[in-house]
């Protein structure tokens, strides 16, 4: 016995115990791969789960940006709105245009009469008398009243192009911060798509280089186990003493006791029973691999509810876009009539046309 022994490639003491055990050669579960496959599963999860959280605080960063860039512009807009409020208020009230003496409704109260008397120092020798109604400065206050007009009316021109240009750059600026948004949110798109094919590459590599080694390991244990088995096979063949007689194996002390030295086989009780246990087990296998089809499953229902969130932000992306494009339009649209009606008003009110009644009061005096 011992020298067969020798023989076989594996000496350990174990193995040769195991293989003389009938039942632990016929049935048995690697624990050492069930627990590599667990710990490979929970590894993989947990690259898969921060993966996911990385995901999220790259899209709340640029979100947050783009909130933040937003509000600056919207703040930078109500304080150009508020100075030319308040300078519309300060300085472009009625007292402070350049014909408020001319329309002011106590004009007449603030004048000089034409003459205090005979002996009015503004009357020369040559005057004689100066009759009510003469207006002989009429031509100068004429040209003086025109230069006026024309002095207010280039004025008003310059104020309205520097509203224009004021409006024109607030206007870029909008734009400007609308093509910023567009910006960001492209290079956050396509930073996504970048870090999404290298997390696709870095894994298939890795997965690969899993399956190669798995493919060698289980090559390299297929081949040793197969010059075990070849062994123990020609071993088992040649040595008499495990070709014995099962009837040998009886004992004398009780039927229902053998001989270890010489037991070779086991009743269909026995086998039966093993028969059970191994059909236990393959249910138990069918059970977990339902079990990881269903966390496969979660797991691509989770990636479509994050896609269709992205889809989502970036549909309101597009709608506030579009609203604030509206918003634009009906401001500048109010600012145009707004600026009709003032027109008008102006046209209107700075006429300037002699009425009959200045004609007719000459000669009306009572002197």
């Amino acid at each position: 016995m011992g020298r067969m022994v020798a023989q076989i490639p594996n000496e350990d003491p174990a193995r040769l115990a195991r293989v003389q055990d009938a039942k632990w050669r016929t049935i048995g579960v690697d624990c050492g791969a069930l627990q590599r496959q667990v710990g490979e599963r929970q590894a993989k999860e947990g690259f898969d789960a921060q993966r996911d959280r990385d995901w999220a605080a790259l899209a709340q960063h640029y979100d947050d940006l783009v909130c933040s860039q937003k509000q600056a512009a919207d703040a930078a807009k109500r304080d150009i709105e508020r100075q030319v409020l308040t300078f519309q208020q300060t300085r472009q009230g009625h007292h402070t245009g350049s014909e408020w003496d001319l329309n002011r409704p106590d004009r007449f109260l603030l004048d000089s009469p034409a003459r205090v008397g005979d002996n009015d120092a503004r009357c020369g020798p040559s005057s004689i008398q100066m009759f009510d109604g003469e207006d002989l400065a009429a031509a100068e206050r004429s040209q003086a009243q025109h230069q006026q007009c024309y002095d207010w009316w280039e004025a008003q021109r310059a104020q309205h192009e520097a509203q224009k240009a004021a409006q024109a750059e607030a206007t870029l600026r909008e734009q400007e911060a609308i093509r910023m948004q567009d910006a960001v949110q492209a290079a956050a798109a396509a930073e996504e798509r970048r870090i999404r094919a290298d997390n696709y590459r870095a894994t298939l590599l890795a997965n690969l280089q899993l399956a190669e080694a798995r493919a060698a390991r289980d090559a390299a244990e297929r081949h040793s186990e197969l010059m075990r088995s070849e062994a123990e096979l020609s071993a088992t063949l040649a040595d008499p003493y495990l070709g014995e007689d099962p009837a040998m194996a009886a004992s004398s002390l009780s039927a229902y006791r053998v001989r270890k030295d010489h037991w070779k086989g086991m009743s269909a009780m026995e086998r039966s029973a093993i028969a059970q246990q191994q059909v236990q087990q393959v249910a138990e296998k069918k059970a977990r691999q339902q079990q990881l089809l269903h966390e496969d499953w979660q797991y691509a229902r989770s990636q479509a509810d994050i896609a269709r969130n992205m889809a989502s932000q970036a549909s309101q992306v597009e709608l506030f876009k579009a609203t604030m494009a509206r918003k634009a339009a009906n401001f500048l649209e109010g600012q145009m009539i707004e600026k009709a009606a003032r027109d008008a008003q102006i046209a209107a009110l700075y006429t300037n046309e002699p009425k009959p009644e200045y004609f007719r009061q000459f000669g009306t005096s009572h002197r």
